[in-house]
């Protein structure tokens, strides 16, 4: 028998067995017939639990730890591409949404978590079939880990300069309009000068160093130097939230 103990920090935790020194020292208890168990392995979210375990206890569990680092990006859409064959039918989910809910879950604050990337699928689907779409869309994937995860306030966007403000709006109509989970520099800067057309101001011409504001801020994410896109909230909201703002300003935005 191979012995394994999942969430062994949680038991060391909430428990005054001493589950580790018993399991570890089979051998010894069973005498004089030797144990039929052939090894123990303990699992755990972090190496905290040892400091609850005493000095035998330690001795006896020996230093052999396997770590496991957090999954990687493409770790990730190997795994959602072989649930995806599992429980979509196909054509409904593109790679480039695997791409993107892979880059979501990868990185902070979700950091690997499996569990959040299917779980983004699972309910990102039940969305799309309940609004009537036969494919799932990025804008589904955003809505759904806006409220399960929101990360981007309203005191984030009023705290933009009206410049930053716009080309936020160029970059969510450009997603939008797409359909897409990301858009590059040429795009944000197209939908950009049509929203300094429609509100009647100068377009600047610092266009890289403001969406670079807007990364830092964390309300842009960069998958790299031509993917740039927004996970924290719905696209469409965003749009509406923006379009809002616009009008308010509108009276105190002119042409210089």
């Amino acid at each position: 028998m191979l012995i394994t103990m999942d969430e062994i920090g949680y038991f060391c935790k909430h428990s005054r067995e001493q589950l580790v020194y018993n399991l570890t020292r089979l051998n010894e208890l069973t005498i004089p017939k030797p144990s039929r168990v052939i090894g123990v392995m303990f699992i755990a979210r972090d190496l905290s639990f040892h400091e609850r375990l005493d000095p035998s206890e330690l001795s006896t569990l020996g230093r052999l730890i396997v770590q496991f680092p957090r999954y990687s990006e493409q770790q990730i859409k190997d795994i959602l591409e072989v649930r995806v064959d599992e429980a979509f039918k196909p054509g409904r989910v593109s790679d480039d949404l695997l791409d993107f809910v892979s880059d979501v879950t990868a990185r902070p604050p979700i950091n690997g978590d499996l569990r959040v990337a299917l779980d983004l699928l699972l309910y990102s689907g039940m969305l799309a079939e309940r609004e009537g779409y036969d494919k799932v869309l990025p804008e589904h994937v955003r809505r759904v880990f806006g409220e399960t995860h929101p990360s981007i306030t309203t005191e984030d966007i009023l705290y933009l300069s009206d410049a930053g403000k716009m080309i936020l709006l160029g970059m969510v109509r450009a997603l939008k309009t797409g359909r897409v989970s990301y858009v590059g520099l040429r795009e944000i800067r197209e939908d950009y000068l049509v929203v300094c057309e429609e509100y009647g101001v100068d377009p600047v011409e610092e266009v890289e160093e403001e969406v670079q504001e807007l990364i830092d801020r964390g309300i842009v994410d960069m998958k790299s130097l031509t993917k740039f896109g927004i996970s924290g909230v719905p696209a469409e909201d965003l749009e509406r939230f923006l379009n809002g703002i616009m009008q308010r300003l509108k009276n105190g935005l002119r042409k210089e």
